[in-house]
């Protein structure tokens, strides 16, 4: 079991020899900067120490400045603090989901589940002291509704079954207290992950949760039901790193009151 849980745990990841972002092993002359995982427009001033700091090239942490701003507004939305809809970076619509239905709103230039992508890659490197390639087969249940633009209606996306079995799977691992584990800004931001053997003995992959405050109240949670954040990836390897948790085999009993929660009881 790995775990990333205080100041010193963090410091001593704080100069891994590669970028976290493009897995590339920094080079003399490389223009290095520090990237905070996740943004620290995430969290309230008073909760983003300890964070964890990973080093990046210049050019691969400010590609990503403008979407950060993004999700930190929605997530200070989510914390109820009011944002200026004249500094706001965020951009809504409101469609409904059939000819003849109800109308919604939704965010038409929020790339969230990328956003979580490049998070769990922060996570993976900080973890296991190696990149998580940007070419790593990744998929993943943003902490709220989903869906595409057809036509002027939207087409919700329904949460895949396999979201399910993934919190199952790190329920019944936490019990046993058999997950590999970050926890940062005054524990406001929590990730967890195990690995499991893929399906006809393909390997081994990665299933992860993540929280930021409590996030699973993201979104019009009366229409469409509130779900938490999993996700997996695959290494090109199909291993499991070295020092990572395995997820057991054995039946474990454990409480699961809320199934589409990782993190709920």
């Amino acid at each position: 079991m790995v775990t990333i849980l205080n100041q010193r745990a963090l410091r001593a990841v704080r100069y891994l020899p590669f970028c976290h972002a493009c897995g590339r092993t920094f080079e003399p002359g490389d223009s290095i900067d520090h990237d905070h995982v996740p943004s620290q427009s995430c969290f309230d001033k008073s909760d983003r120490n300890p964070p964890l700091k990973l080093r990046t090239h210049v050019h691969c942490n400010g590609a990503h400045k403008l979407d950060d701003e993004k999700l930190g507004q929605l997530i200070a939305a989510q914390r109820h603090k009011a944002i200026d809809p004249r500094r706001t970076k965020l951009r809504m619509e409101v469609l409904s989901t059939a000819e003849e239905g109800p109308r919604f709103a939704y965010f038409n230039n929020l790339d969230l589940n990328g956003a979580i992508r490049r998070w769990v890659g922060g996570f993976h490197a900080a973890l296991y002291r190696e990149p998580l390639l940007p070419e790593a087969w990744f998929q993943t249940t943003p902490p709220l509704p989903c869906g595409e633009d057809k036509g002027g209606t939207i087409r919700v996306k329904a949460v895949p079954k396999q979201h399910l079995a993934f919190v199952e799977a790190l329920k019944s691992n936490r019990t046993l207290g058999n997950v590999d584990s970050v926890v940062t800004c005054s524990g406001k931001m929590r990730y967890e992950c195990v690995w499991a053997e893929a399906d006809g003995g393909h390997g081994l992959f990665c299933i992860f949760g993540l929280d930021i405050y409590g996030w699973i109240g993201l979104g019009d949670n009366k229409n469409f039901g509130a779900r938490g954040c999993t996700g997996a990836y695959l290494l090109e390897s199909r291993t499991a790193p070295p020092n990572a948790s395995i997820a057991t085999r054995l039946i474990v009993p454990f409480e699961n009151r809320s199934p589409y929660d990782p993190f709920g009881v």
